[in-house]
C-alpha cells in the first residue's frame, strides 16, 4: 500500500484542491463508468448526484435512492465524498440531515453492491475507513494537510476483490 502526504489550502469543494484533483485523475483515469452520490460542484464522475438542486449533477435525489438505481456489480468506479460530520451535513444541506448517521451504513452497503469485481472506490473523509468491508483491499492513502486549524482530508483508494462475503 502506498501512503503519501501533501499540503494544500482547504476548500469547501474537495475536488478543487490540487493534490486531490491529481489523485482522482491518477486513480480513475482508465475507468469510464464512475458514479458520485455526493457530487457537489466539481466532481469528475460521469454520473453525478447531489441532493442540492444547485449542484452540477444529473440527479438531485437522496444518495441512497441514487445508488439503488444501479444494478448489482454494474459500476467500474465510485467517488464517495459525503459530508464528513453531522455539523458539515447540516451546513451543506440544511434541513436534509434527518437520519444522517443511520444512513451512512446504508450508503456504504449500496455502494459495495453496485461495484464490479476489480472496481475502485475513492473515498474522502476525516478517517481512513473507506467502504469498510473485507470485499475490498486498501491500495493507497493520500493525507492532505490543511494547516494547524483544519482537519486533514484523508483520501483512500480501495479495489473490490470479491463480489460477496
Amino acid at each position: 500500500m502506498k501512503i503519501t502526504r501533501e499540503w494544500a489550502m482547504p476548500h469547501k469543494w474537495t475536488f478543487t484542491i490540487k493534490p486531490i484533483k491529481r489523485f482522482l485523475d491518477e486513480e480513475l483515469a482508465p475507468y469510464k463508468n464512475v458514479i458520485d452520490p455526493f457530487a457537489g460542484m466539481h466532481s469528475p464522475a460521469e454520473i453525478r448526484n447531489d441532493i442540492n438542486p444547485d449542484a452540477k449533477a444529473e440527479y438531485h435525489i437522496d444518495a441512497l435512492e441514487f445508488l439503488k438505481m444501479f444494478d448489482t456489480a454494474s459500476i467500474d468506479g465510485l467517488i464517495y465524498d459525503p459530508p464528513y460530520s453531522l455539523a458539515m451535513a447540516e451546513r451543506k444541506y440544511k434541513n436534509a440531515t434527518s437520519g444522517f448517521v443511520s444512513e451512512i451504513s446504508k450508503w456504504k452497503r449500496e455502494a459495495r453492491r453496485v461495484l464490479k469485481a476489480n472496481a475502485k472506490a475513492v473515498c474522502f473523509g476525516w478517517d481512513s475507513m473507506g467502504l469498510g468491508s473485507k470485499q475490498f483491499e486498501l491500495e493507497r492513502i493520500l493525507l492532505v494537510c490543511h494547516g494547524a486549524t483544519h482537519h486533514d482530508t484523508i483520501c483512500t483508494v480501495e479495489r473490490k476483490i470479491q463480489e460477496t462475503l
